[in-house]
């Protein structure tokens, strides 16, 4: 029984400390601008963080995750840019022009996606590198989140399944 009680309580100081979402600091929120956009697009905080996790923000700033920042432009076309301008929760965020943050987005290089942040943006007191980097799910959380998707080429299947015309009835 005491067991049971001394398990209890600290899994209770264990949940207590985890930050909650307005105390934590963090990206609140993300837009994105750029071609075939009628506005921008903007997610608040886990769809911006979604966004952050998958360009590879934070690793432009710290040595955070695999696969490490490549500094060198990739060979391949990158296709269109996107501007993503994220916006973070700092005791400062109102009055610190430092509490936004800016990534260009390329989801439909010809070698998938790839995110590149510039040098010499500050965050918090790390400095960007100034650093590329590709990941896979940058292009289907983008759509997801209201960026339209390329046409398909003659080379590429349609991922569609044509269907019968429907019969039309009086």
């Amino acid at each position: 029984m005491k067991l049971r009680i001394l398990v209890a309580a600290l899994l209770a100081a264990a949940v207590a400390l985890i930050p909650q979402g307005a105390n934590a600091k963090g990206v609140t929120r993300v837009r994105i601008s750029g071609p075939d956009l009628a506005r921008s697009i903007t997610l608040s905080a886990e769809g911006a963080d979604r966004v952050a996790q998958a360009a590879a923000l934070y690793s432009a700033f710290f040595d955070a995750g695999p696969p490490p920042p490549d500094p060198r432009l990739p060979s391949e076309d990158l296709g269109k840019r996107y501007t993503a301008t994220y916006t973070f929760a700092t005791p400062e965020a109102r009055t610190d022009p430092q509490a936004t943050l800016r990534q260009e987005l390329y989801p439909f290089a010809d070698g998938g996606p790839v995110a590149y942040t510039p040098p010499g943006q500050t965050l918090f007191d790390a400095t960007s590198r100034g650093v590329w980097h590709r990941d896979a799910r940058l292009a289907p959380i983008l759509i997801a989140a209201g960026l339209p998707a390329p046409a398909p080429t003659p080379s590429q299947p349609v991922s569609a399944p044509v269907e019968a015309t429907p019969q039309l009835t009086g």
